[in-house]
């Protein structure tokens, strides 16, 4: 896990924050608050949605949402460009 979950989870502990609190405010299930803060990227539905979530988390908890969308992006291109490399290095119906 790198920095983006990790920071949106100490914020939101600092708070003393639960993430059944954000989801009964933003409407957002546990499940994918909890992706965000794994970033389990894969797990989200993708597009605008996600940066929707990342922008309710951001408000319920009280931090810049425009930050949190601009780190969303960096940390889920990251994933999405090592995921891409793994799939590189093991080429289409490799098994090592």
């Amino acid at each position: 896990m790198g920095g983006f979950g990790e920071r949106l989870r100490r914020e939101r502990e600092m708070r003393c924050i639960t993430l059944d609190q954000i989801a009964a405010v933003t409407k957002i299930s546990t499940r994918l608050l909890r992706a965000l803060e794994d970033e389990q990227f894969e797990l989200l539905p993708g597009g605008i949605f996600n940066k929707g979530y990342v922008r309710g988390y951001a408000k319920y908890v009280g931090i810049d949402e425009d930050q949190a969308v601009a780190d969303y992006l960096e940390a889920a291109d990251q994933t999405s460009l090592d995921v891409r490399v793994a799939a590189e290095q093991h080429g289409p119906g490799r098994v090592e």
